[in-house]
């Protein structure tokens, strides 16, 4: 069966389906795909990256591309598409380049079964912070830093999603402030779509540890389901108008364009 991976507005778009089991629980299940299936959709994706994207040497040299499509190709394996997408992420995040995304289809998060985070995070100096809290969760309090989460340490969780997580050339605080809510054009977050594909998406609850000023302490709270989740999702994201003018003097006029998407101007 091919598989399908779009290069489209510089966003890598991968469809993961459910199909053969995997050995986690908390895991909804995902396609077992054969290695001639995972090599073709890799040289699509190589192919894409050294002949039609502009920027794939523009933060790192020719030679160090080549370097890391050789080291990729030696993973190749049969493995399913939760596995490959992991690998995708590795493969954008090493290009350094802003709008190099790996994105997941919509069909991923339309699952019944998958199951997401009540509650935002804020990163700082390397701590990960509750930010905001479903109405769910309302044990967990804003500024609680947490220790870890269903037993995942914060520092492997920052180390497994930051090297896949897309950046800015060499800036720092560009990845940080991508573990943070930073889009309204979008329809989820990025940390909590790669806290899902690495770690649960089927758990019905979260166990955290958090230090809650002097005291650390265990706190349980549960998943939300989709809907649960889009509603928090928007709750908490700036709905500003696409385009906004004004006029600043006679013959002067200011134009602020926050968003180019169709759908979203649609809704203004």
């Amino acid at each position: 069966m091919k598989r399908t991976i779009v290069l489209l507005d510089l966003l890598l778009v991968f469809f993961l389906t459910n199909g053969e089991s995997q050995t986690n629980k908390n895991q909804v299940e995902t396609q077992q795909l054969t290695f001639e299936e995972i090599s073709e959709d890799f040289s699509i994706l190589k192919g894409a990256l050294t002949t039609d994207y502009p920027s794939a040497n523009r933060y790192i040299s020719t030679d160090s591309v080549n370097k890391f499509w050789n080291k990729w190709e030696r993973r190749l394996k049969s493995m399913n598409e939760r596995e490959f997408f992991k690998l995708i992420g590795e493969i954008t995040h090493s290009f350094h380049d802003e709008h190099l995304i790996p994105n997941i289809s919509q069909d991923f998060f339309k699952n019944p079964k998958r199951r997401f985070l009540p509650f935002t995070i804020e990163r700082q100096n390397n701590i990960l912070r509750v930010a905001q809290v479903h109405s769910s969760a309302n044990s967990l309090k804003a500024g609680d830093e947490i220790l870890s989460i269903n037993r995942h340490d914060t520092d492997e969780i920052i180390d497994e999603i930051g090297r896949r997580m897309h950046h800015d050339g060499h800036i720092k605080t560009f990845i940080e402030r991508h573990f943070e809510d930073f889009s309204p054009t979008q329809s989820f977050n990025y940390f909590d779509m790669w806290y899902a594909l690495l770690y649960e998406d089927r758990a019905d609850y979260f166990e955290l540890m958090v230090k809650h000023q002097a005291d650390t302490i265990a706190i349980q709270v549960n998943s939300l389901a989709r809907k649960d989740y889009v509603d928090f999702y928007w709750s908490r994201m700036p709905r500003d108008a696409p385009a906004k003018f004004r006029m600043i003097q006679d013959g002067v006029g200011y134009l602020e364009i926050s968003s180019f998407h169709e759908w979203y101007r649609n809704q203004h």
